[in-house]
C-alpha cells in the first residue's frame, strides 16, 4: 500500500470521530460507548460555509493535480471529498449555519474564486484557483476556532493533521516538487496545525 493511500485513510478515520463529536453520545448504544471510549467532549459545531465549499473543491483539486502528474499524493483530496461531504450533510442539521459578516465576506470571495475556476482552461491555473478558494473557505472555520475552540473536534483534526503529515512522505524529491504534487498538502497543513494548536492551548488554559 502506498504512503499517499495510507495518509488518505488516516485522514478519513478523522471524519467519523468528527461526526460523533458533532452528534454527541446519545442516550445509549454504540454511540454512547464509542463516545466514552474515545474520550470525546462533544459540542462540535462546524461552520457550514467552510465545509460546503471544501466539498465542492476537492474534485477540482484532484483532477487538477492529476492532470499535472500527481499520483501518490493525490489520494488525500479523495478522502477529503468523502469526509467533507458527510460533515456538510450533518452540519446542515446541527452545525453553525448563521452567516456572520466574516462568513459572508470570505464566502463571497470563495464563490468568486469558484466562478473564475469554472472558466479556467489550464489545469495548473484551475488547481491554483482551487487552492486559493480552499484557503478562503477555511477562514470562517479558523476565525471560529480562534474564538470558540470547543466548537471544533480535537480528535477529528488530529487525524486530519496526521494524514497531512504522512502525505509529505509521499512527496517526490525536492528538485521535482511542483504545485500539482505538493501544493495542496503544503497549504492545508498549516491550517490543520493552527486548529489543533488552538484547541490544545485552550484545553491547557481550561477554556
Amino acid at each position: 500500500m502506498s504512503i499517499g493511500l495510507v495518509a488518505a485513510l488516516v485522514s478519513l478515520v478523522g471524519y467519523p470521530m468528527y461526526l460523533l463529536d458533532m452528534l454527541g453520545p446519545g442516550q445509549s448504544g454504540w454511540r454512547k460507548a464509542a463516545f466514552a471510549a474515545l474520550r470525546l467532549r462533544g459540542g462540535t459545531r462546524p461552520r457550514l460555509v467552510s465545509w460546503v465549499i471544501w466539498t465542492a473543491l476537492q474534485g477540482v483539486i484532484f483532477l487538477g493535480a492529476r492532470a499535472g502528474g500527481a499520483t501518490d499524493t493525490n489520494w488525500l483530496p479523495v478522502a477529503y471529498f468523502l469526509g467533507c461531504l458527510g460533515v456538510s450533510v450533518a452540519a446542515w442539521r446541527v452545525g453553525d449555519r448563521s452567516p456572520g459578516a466574516f462568513d459572508l465576506f470570505f464566502g463571497g470571495l470563495a464563490l468568486l474564486s469558484l466562478l473564475l475556476l469554472l472558466g479556467a482552461r489550464d489545469a495548473r491555473a484551475a488547481l491554483l484557483l482551487a487552492i486559493l478558494t480552499d484557503t478562503l473557505a477555511s477562514a470562517p472555520t479558523l476565525w471560529s476556532v480562534l474564538r470558540h475552540p470547543r466548537h471544533e473536534s480535537l480528535a477529528g483534526w488530529l487525524f486530519f493533521l496526521a494524514g497531512g503529515l504522512l502525505n509529505t512522505l509521499a512527496f517526490p524529491p525536492l528538485a521535482s516538487w511542483s504545485v500539482e504534487t505538493v501544493g495542496y498538502t503544503l497549504v492545508v497543513l498549516p491550517q490543520q496545525g493552527l486548529v489543533v494548536g488552538r484547541i490544545l492551548w485552550a484545553r491547557r488554559r481550561g477554556e
